[in-house]
């Protein structure tokens, strides 16, 4: 039974003992009250030996009180949850478009993007500095990714958040070292992330090789603070390979050769459901910590330039972004978070 069906099994179907009530109330005043005996009220009868309305003692009514119809007590019932998914509605219309009025975002060149992200400052994690492509659409063959099934393509960690003592590193979805495709889907990501405040905390082990990743959310803008997902519920890890000694970048699509090559390695799983199974995905390192470009900057900017859509309705309708001032170019552009 569905969670629907059963609000309406509850609301508007009557008990058993509402059903025995009804049956049980007939002419000449015969009254059931719900734990109570029953009894026969006395009957007064006029001249002409026809019943007329019952009374006690005192001259009162001794007509049984009725019970709600079950129409009534259906619609009082949903009445009531109709009110509380009114209200969850307009809190969410509400924080859409409080969402749609503080995103500020802009076009980038693809082949740019190192140019607009800030630079990860020296002091963070040896290896994690470059920009990073996220191959979740298997440009090099992943199996378990589909194109543009994630909206963004690539981030950096220079805009986020180090705690050297915790080894941590938490870095915003809508940040300014994070770009999405340039396109409408690319558009709607970035405001559910604006609107739910997506949060990645990744938490390194000792040699920073190795990192899980708790997804999170700062909804209202973190007025409500931020919540992140359990490991037991969902776990999300990225973990560093030793790329030396293989044939790289790749020569053909194969997973097992692209994913000795990949610097990352990104694996999702729910503990929780196991019959799920594991997903992974090739993470590359498109800059370098040199500020360099490297062998994978090349399939990274035909990746992101292939979907480059910009469409001038949906970007003014869920960004407030103007694609000809933000300079939006088809074939070439992805889209950020405006630097203050």
């Amino acid at each position: 039974m569905s969670f629907f069906d059963r609000i309406y099994e509850s609301c508007c179907n009557p008990s058993e003992e509402y059903k025995a009530l009804d049956q049980d109330r007939g002419r000449g005043g015969q009254v059931r009250s719900l734990g109570l005996e029953e009894k026969q009220a006395p009957l007064r009868m006029d001249g002409k030996n026809n019943e007329i309305e019952l009374q006690d003692e005192y001259g009162f009514s001794m007509e049984p009180e009725a019970t709600p119809p079950e129409s009534n007590r259906c619609l009082t019932c949903c009445k009531w949850f109709g009110i509380v998914l009114a209200l969850m509605a307009g809190l969410m219309l509400i924080g859409l478009i409080v969402a749609r009025c503080t995103a500020s975002v802009t076009c980038v060149v693809s082949s740019e993007i190192d140019q607009y992200f800030p630079k990860t400052p020296e002091d963070y994690p040896k290896g994690w500095r470059g920009i990073i492509w996220m191959d979740q659409d298997g440009v090099y063959g992943s199996e378990d990714a589909k194109k543009g099934g994630s909206g963004s393509v690539a981030m950096s960690f220079g805009d986020s958040v180090w705690d050297p003592d915790a080894k941590s590193i938490v870095i915003r979805k809508t940040g300014t070292s994070w770009a999405l495709m340039g396109n409408t889907q690319g558009y709607a990501d970035f405001l559910g992330a604006q609107f739910f405040g997506h949060t990645y905390y990744f938490a390194f082990e000792e040699n920073f090789t190795y990192a899980q990743i708790y997804p999170g959310v700062s909804p209202f803008g973190g007025l409500l603070g931020t919540w992140y997902m359990p490991k037991r519920l969902v776990s999300w890890t990225m973990e560093m390979q030793d790329t030396l000694g293989e044939e790289c970048p790749p020569e053909s699509a194969e997973w097992d050769k692209v994913r000795a090559c990949a610097k990352w390695i990104r694996k999702s799983s729910s503990p929780l459901f196991p019959a799920l199974g594991v997903s992974e995905y090739a993470c590359f390192e498109v800059v370098g910590e040199d500020g360099k470009p490297t062998s994978y900057f090349s399939p990274y900017i035909e990746y992101a330039d292939g979907l480059s859509k910009p469409d001038s309705s949906s970007a003014l309708i869920l960004l407030g972004l103007d694609t000809e001032e933000s300079k939006c170019i088809e074939g070439e552009s992805s889209i950020v978070s405006l630097k203050e």
